[in-house]
């Protein structure tokens, strides 16, 4: 309805419909001000007319008037929420950053804002399939899932299909800790795991073990060990001339043998003993000395590598002829690859006048000496080599010694 004025005494007037001011405002005539109290603003109830009280307009509007209780939303994007009670103002939730989401905090308390990643409790997730036909299969396992833990059950009649499956774990297996190089393997029931760099063999250690015997120590880390043994060399044998009609050359000295040896029980004790190489013939007609093997023992069992022979001495002769080198070592033993050694080279003379000693036989880890020419044998070089055998002419001024073997060595490569 409208809202019409009139003064109390008058009885004729429209229908109000709507409330206006309880009264009209002043009337001014120049300087002269009038309050117009004898009109006044009323309402039609229906069954009479009512005189209309003023109520004063506050602001902000309160929750019980209809408001919200804020005066303002001070950033774009805030949003308003109810109070603590009923009758509360209004609380505006600020503007976050993009990606956030409003989580409930229970009953009675206001919302707030958290990160992208919230964790949902409680709740069994549901694969709901839509209408499908009437069957009476029965129950049918789902593909990708263990037969018997979860099941789709067609129904006899058509309808919706649920199926629900297994509560999500809310938490996983501890992060296990690696070591840089580590591998991610598959293990027992499909769970990965790091491995130890064991499982692509990363060397982490080379020992050179020459000292004449000893107990190997692992390199920290090592799992297993793989020994290269090789024995002492022969010594070159020496040549006897009587400086006139006669000449000699001595044999060289043969090679050490080899063997191979993989050790993946490190926990164990291993003891070894390198052998030493054979000493030259003095010169004369003196072979050279053999070398010595080279072992190493863990429990009853001992692997072996043979050590090489000395050459033959260089006698007194006036006509051509060779002169035996030494054998080489002979087949190691015990070895998981056993090998002999290589024999020295044969001391030669051609004529009395012109002889030269035998070389020294060579190994994987050294050199063999190299024979003598009117001189002394060389000495063998590296490790397991054989001695040069001493040459002798009936032109020369001395006798001539064979050269010494070199040492034999365990090589040992560690891995993880």
């Amino acid at each position: 309805m409208s809202n019409y004025p009139f003064s109390p005494a008058d009885s004729l007037g429209p229908t109000p419909t709507a409330d206006l001011p309880a009264e009209p405002p002043e009337i001014v005539a120049g300087t002269v001000r009038w309050d117009d109290t004898a009109n006044a603003w009323v309402e039609w109830s229906g069954s009479a007319w009512v005189a209309v009280t003023s109520t004063p307009l506050v602001l902000p509007v309160t929750v019980a008037n209809g408001g919200t209780g804020i005066a303002t939303l001070t950033a774009a994007g805030a949003i308003p929420t109810a109070g603590a009670s009923g009758t509360a103002a209004m609380v505006p939730l600020a503007a976050v950053a993009v990606g956030q989401v409003l989580v409930s905090g229970g009953a009675a308390t206001i919302p707030a804002w958290a990160g992208t990643s919230v964790p949902l409790t409680g709740i069994a997730p549901q694969l709901v399939l839509g209408a499908v036909a009437a069957s009476s299969s029965g129950a049918v396992d789902l593909k990708g899932l263990t037969s018997g833990t979860t099941r789709l059950t067609v129904p006899a009649a058509a309808g919706s299909v649920t199926v629900t499956l297994p509560t999500v774990a809310t938490t996983g297996p501890a992060v296990q800790a690696a070591t840089s190089g580590d591998c991610l393997v598959a293990t027992t029931g499909g769970v990965q795991s790091y491995s130890p760099r064991a499982a692509v063999g990363v060397l982490v250690g080379r020992q050179y073990l020459t000292a004449a015997s000893g107990t190997y120590t692992p390199t920290a880390g090592a799992t297993r060990a793989l020994f290269e043994l090789v024995a002492g060399g022969g010594g070159g044998g020496g040549a006897d001339s009587n400086q006139a009609t006669t000449a000699g050359a001595g044999g060289g000295g043969g090679a050490g043998g080899y063997a191979a040896k993989l050790y993946t029980d490190l926990a164990t004790e291993i003891t070894y003993t390198v052998g030493t190489g054979g000493a030259g013939g003095a010169a004369g007609v003196n072979a050279g000395d053999p070398g010595v093997d080279t072992t190493s023992v863990q429990g009853a069992t001992t692997v072996t590598a043979k050590a090489g022979a000395g050459g033959a001495a260089g006698n007194q002769v006036s006509t051509a002829i060779a002169i035996a080198g030494g054998a080489g070592g002979a087949v190691s033993t015990n070895g998981d690859l056993n090998a002999g050694g290589q024999p020295g080279d044969v001391g030669i003379v051609a004529i009395i006048t012109v002889c030269v000693g035998g070389n020294g036989a060579p190994t994987q880890f050294g050199a063999g000496g190299a024979g003598g020419l009117d001189s002394a044998g060389g000495a063998g070089v590296g490790f397991g080599g054989g001695g040069g055998g001493g040459a002798a002419p009936s032109s020369g001024a001395a006798d001539r010694a064979g050269g010494n073997g070199s040492p034999g060595v365990i090589v040992v490569s560690e891995w993880r």
